[in-house]
């Protein structure tokens, strides 16, 4: 129940903490520092790093419509808002953080049976005190799930399972690390199916 409670939680303090115009676009085939550049350029930020050359980035709305004209303009193969208005993993969600940590402290938090990795800094975490603060910080801090790929093909991956909702990793994993099994649990009509999976390897 308190995965359930804390993922409410966590909605409701974003919204909270967003402004009304808040959304996110996204950039496709420009160079980071071209997408910096323009992000700093149009008050905007990077908010998730992804493979392949792909940017979301977090503003006001008019602001990221900008951006997406000028990243065109500039030679990005695509580029356009997203339905999405809440500018996640940037510091205009910065009031959400600490309502966050203080959600999730009041949750028992146990030494992680498995490695974790930061979604920020693609790191491992074994404490959980700093598994806590991590996960709040990353409501207003940079994803950069590039990097979280790569690192994971570094330590040898073979196989990697999205939890989901949704396979946008499992898709962008799968592009990235042709030679690893990965499959999203939306492939699947059953645990009795993931777990065949998973044993099979």
């Amino acid at each position: 129940m308190d995965t359930l409670r804390l993922v409410d939680q966590r909605a409701r303090e974003m919204d909270a903490a967003g402004g009304p115009d808040d959304g996110l676009g996204y950039v496709r085939g420009l160079p980071m520092v071209a997408v910096q550049e323009l992000a700093d350029r149009f008050g905007c930020a990077i908010a998730i790093v992804n493979p392949d050359l792909l940017f979301i980035l977090g503003g006001a709305r008019q602001s990221i419509d900008a951006l997406c004209t000028a990243a065109l303009e500039e030679g990005a193969a695509r580029a356009a808002p997203m339905p999405v208005h809440v500018a996640s993993h940037t510091r205009r969600l910065a009031g959400a953080v600490a309502p966050f940590d203080t959600a999730l402290a009041s949750a028992v938090m146990s030494r992680p049976a498995l490695r974790l990795m930061t979604a920020t800094s693609a790191t491992l975490v074994v404490d959980p005190e700093r598994a806590r603060a991590g996960l709040a910080r990353q409501l207003a801090e940079r994803i950069d799930w590039a990097s979280v790929i790569e690192a994971l093909a570094e330590r040898g991956a073979t196989t990697i399972l999205e939890l989901g909702p949704g396979r946008a990793l499992a898709e962008m994993a799968g592009l990235a690390l042709p030679g690893v099994r990965v499959r999203a649990v939306d492939d699947f009509h059953s645990l009795t199916g993931i777990k065949a999976w998973l044993a099979a390897d």
